[in-house]
């Protein structure tokens, strides 16, 4: 992390990348250190420091996912199924962290995030 800093990022955004979910947490305290916002794209991880944290609603696209298997059990080809996208999406920030880097965040984020983590 420490060469993030030197080389000029303003910030890490890690997508979805299996090194940095196994060691998420070491990893945002390590950026922390170097003064560097971690952005993710799971609400999970803003509890542990993200700032932000921007994914879809799991819990509603697991829900979604029961609609298919009745129809495919009901008969229907899995071909014959359309493809969703999510409509619910989740914003998660990570206030404590904000104040920590002595960030301000936009009035436009604050309107629109769906958890605020202190």
């Amino acid at each position: 992390m420490a060469r993030y800093g030197s080389s000029g990022a303003r910030a890490v955004f890690p997508l979805g990348s299996p090194l940095f979910v196994a060691h998420r947490e070491a990893l945002v305290d390590r950026a922390t250190r170097a003064q560097l916002p971690v952005a993710c794209v799971e609400r999970e991880c803003a509890v542990i420091g993200c700032l932000p944290a921007f994914s879809p609603r799991y819990d509603d696209m697991l829900r979604r996912s029961a609609i298919y298997v009745d129809r495919i059990l009901e008969g229907t080809p899995p071909s014959g199924t359309a493809v969703e996208l999510s409509a619910t999406f989740e914003l998660s920030v990570d206030h404590r962290r904000a104040k920590a880097l002595g960030l301000t965040i936009p009035q436009s984020i604050l309107l629109r995030e769906t958890e605020v983590v202190d």
